[in-house]
């Protein structure tokens, strides 16, 4: 299996050596259904980390002859864990069709939802501590009492001359 791992890096899904902590992460916050693939830390395998209303399941996906299937233990009384599929992207289509899984993580979304939460942050901490104008304030202060003292000086000339 290990010389094809290659050839999953083409599905959007595919999220590569992602850890089980990270697949949490990635999807803690996504709708019901979304869901990342990646290899599992037991040789030869794969995972389909799925998120659910309360937490990620991480299901194991193992080779069968030459195709894929869900590791029997998991859905042994489900259909699902007896079918082999030729490639990864079937059994994947064929959970999709079954509406065990939705939209696949993509790491364009990853990215997105990364640009998100800094522009939010972002606007949290101009909202806390707004910027201080203390240049412009100085300036408006000095550009006032330049003009005052102006007026001084003129009325001071103006009683000097008359």
């Amino acid at each position: 299996m290990t010389s094809t791992l290659g050839a999953y890096a083409t599905n959007a899904y595919w999220f590569g050596s992602a850890s089980r902590q990270t697949a949490e992460r990635l999807l803690h916050k996504t709708k019901v259904g979304t869901f990342l693939v990646r290899r599992s830390s037991k040789p030869g395998k794969l995972v389909i980390s799925l998120q659910q209303s309360a937490k990620v399941l991480h299901l194991l996906v193992e080779r069968r002859g030459a195709g894929f299937g869900l590791q029997p233990s998991a859905w042994e009384k489900h259909q699902l864990g007896k079918e082999s599929f030729e490639t990864l992207d079937l059994l994947v289509r064929r959970m999709r069709q079954m509406r065990l899984l939705g939209k696949g993580l993509t790491p364009t979304d990853v990215q997105q939802q990364q640009q998100q939460q800094q522009q939010q942050q972002q606007g949290e901490a101009a909202h806390r501590h707004p910027p201080h104008h203390h240049g412009k304030k100085k300036a408006s202060l000095t550009s006032s009492g330049a003009a005052a003292k102006q007026h001084s000086n003129e009325k001071n000339s103006n009683n000097t001359s008359s």
